[in-house]
């Protein structure tokens, strides 16, 4: 790179910017080099480093403790902890992470009973043994019916050989009595072709016209787009607002977890 500089057809101020310019580029790879080495022997002899290195090693050491601090200082202002597996802030009320499922330390692992679940939906605690929900009355994510009713018995699925095959005069009539006569197959045409009238309702029957809102004080019809009634003067409602979206439930303990947590932190299901 240097030689293709110095052999270059320029003037001499533009070869001694290129050639600082490389120099420069080289010194910044040096020193990203110099960094790589230095992190390398620190996560190596973190614990046995030679003497001539203790004063850096302490100066290390002194600034990760600084760091750390002001990890837990933030942490403590949000209120939340890190979490030892995958380092995601956990609030301090949480038994578990809602990120890996870890167990938080300082949190007894709550025992559950398996008579009852949660309904996802509306959070109401049923049976287990239920498909829907008693409250809200949505299918139960976790509802699963015993093996013994979801396999029969061998004996119960399939019937005995004389009840499958029925006896060949059974199976094939006499030809009289499946041929009827030809004047019961064909019907007379003004059976099968019904009148117009009867085929085609009338226009006014078929388009059913559109109920007009009307006043709740006088019952007289309002016009499209009023704000008051031209009949008693009565303020038209506004419809109701559109009710808020239901929240989310561990369908295992009840506890309420955000639309972007995979483990409950309540009890560390996989949601």
């Amino acid at each position: 790179m240097l030689d293709s500089i110095l052999n270059a057809v320029k003037s001499d101020a533009e070869k001694i910017a290129e050639i600082e310019a490389l120099a420069a580029q080289s010194q910044q790879k040096l020193q990203t080099v110099y960094f790589e080495i230095g992190r390398l022997y620190v996560a190596l002899h973190g614990d046995d480093y030679e003497a001539p290195f203790k004063a850096l090693f302490d100066e290390v050491h002194k600034v990760e403790e600084t760091v750390r601090e002001c990890n837990r200082a933030v942490r403590d202002i949000k209120g939340v902890v890190g979490c030892e597996k995958c380092g995601s802030d956990v609030p301090k009320t949480s038994a578990f992470c809602g990120v890996c499922g870890h167990a938080m330390p300082g949190f007894e692992v709550p025992v559950l009973s398996q008579d009852y679940v949660v309904c996802s939906v509306c959070g109401k605690r049923v049976e287990a043994s239920l498909r829907f929900c008693s409250a809200c009355n949505m299918p139960l994510k976790t509802a699963v019916a015993p093996v013994e009713e979801i396999v029969a018995p061998v004996e119960e699925t399939v019937p005995p050989v004389e009840e499958i095959v029925a006896p060949v005069e059974e199976i094939v009539a006499p030809v009289e009595e499946t041929v009827p006569p030809v004047e019961e197959i064909v019907a007379p045409v003004e059976e099968i072709v019904a009148p117009v009238e009867e085929i085609v309702p009338p226009v006014e029957d078929a388009v059913a016209p559109a109920e007009a809102p009307s006043c709740v004080q006088c019952g007289k019809p309002l016009k499209s787009g009023a704000a008051f009634c031209i009949h008693c003067g009565r303020k038209v409602e506004a419809s109701a607002p559109a009710a808020a979206p239901a929240k989310r439930f561990c369908t295992q303990c009840g506890t309420a977890v955000s639309e972007q947590a995979r483990f409950c932190t309540g009890c560390g299901k996989w949601l």
